[in-house]
């Protein structure tokens, strides 16, 4: 029997396209969250594509944050899967009436998302006492302890717990540097401080580094200092603490070159499996080609034929190593 006409007809409809041209859709509506939430809401079918999208970044900020981390503890069976699908988070927690709410909200979507492998902080220093607290409440932040007690911390959730946060692998500080304690005794391959540390919070975070597993897995380091931190001494100490660093981008108001290029031109190399050194975030286009008569920045006491020197020198022990002066 032939088929019939109406069997010949072509399904039509949005609901009949593949999942990944759904995706596409869902992912050009990122962008405008109002609109991405309307299409999940639509009906079942269209919310199980556009989940993944919607969740496995999420930005935390103000009210809709406050919203959106409700949302996931609400213990449903949806928050629960869109727990799973989170990986990166950016949270800005500045000053205002939710602050506290906020972090209490933090922390425990924190503690729920096994899956998170890069974390953004920007915390206003006045609520930065109050997020810490309750990240040491939830068990964020990993702290030392003697073995003979670490098997009991575990069974009871505790502090030293391995089990938040398991895949965390690049942490971002910006604002308050308090926080920056989420990164202790964890086997992150980046961290981005970006903030300005004085001595005493450049000392807590080799404190944190020397002899953890944050100080041998770390692999890229970006970090600022104020004036008042000694390079001759920051250098050798930071390789010290982080033995296996590849890419290190250090930024110093004041930041003599000469000095840094003496150091990394030593025998034995510093830091002896670096591949790239960016010293203000600036390039090697800017280096003066003339003999300096006058003191200019970071190049004081610097001739251009000097830095070549150096450079080769360089170059002799650090075979991969590519600098980006400022």
């Amino acid at each position: 029997m032939p088929p019939q006409r109406s069997e010949l007809r072509p399904i039509s409809g949005i609901h009949f396209l593949a999942f990944e041209t759904l995706y596409e859709i869902a992912a050009y509506l990122e962008d405008t969250p109002s609109d991405l939430t309307s299409l999940m809401l639509s009906c079942r079918h269209f919310a199980l594509v556009t989940e993944t999208v919607r969740y496995t970044t999420i930005v935390i900020e103000g009210s809709p944050g406050r919203r959106l981390l409700s949302t996931l503890l609400s213990g449903s069976e949806a928050s629960e899967r869109y727990l799973s699908k989170v990986t990166r988070m950016w949270y800005r927690g500045w000053y205002d009436c939710e602050v506290f709410l906020l972090s209490s909200l933090l922390c425990g979507v924190l503690a729920r998302t096994p899956k998170l492998r890069t974390l953004w902080l920007e915390v206003d220093p006045t609520g930065c006492a109050q997020l810490t607290d309750c990240m040491k409440r939830f068990g964020l932040i990993r702290i030392a302890k003697h073995p003979a007690s670490v098997l009991e911390d575990i069974s009871l959730g505790l502090a030293s717990s391995p089990f938040t946060l398991p895949n965390l692998s690049y942490v971002r500080i910006a604002g308050a540097s308090g926080v920056a304690n989420i990164a202790s005794h964890r086997s992150l391959s980046e961290l981005d401080m970006h903030k300005t540390l004085d001595n005493s919070e450049f000392a807590d975070l080799i404190s944190s580094a020397e002899g953890s597993c944050l100080g041998q897995s770390l692999e890229t380091l970006s970090i600022g200092v104020n004036g008042l931190v000694d390079t001759c001494l920051a250098l050798p100490i930071l390789s010290h603490a982080f033995p296996n660093i590849r890419n290190l981008s250090l930024e110093k108001t004041s930041l003599v070159v000469k000095d840094v290029l003496d150091l990394i031109s030593m025998k034995p190399p510093l830091f002896r499996r670096a591949r790239n050194l960016v010293l203000n975030r600036r390039y090697a286009y800017s280096v003066p080609k003339r003999g300096l008569s006058v003191a200019d920045g970071g190049y004081e006491g610097l001739k251009r034929f000097a830095m070549d020197t150096q450079l080769s020198a360089i170059a002799r022990e650090h075979k991969c190593l590519g600098i980006f002066p400022a």
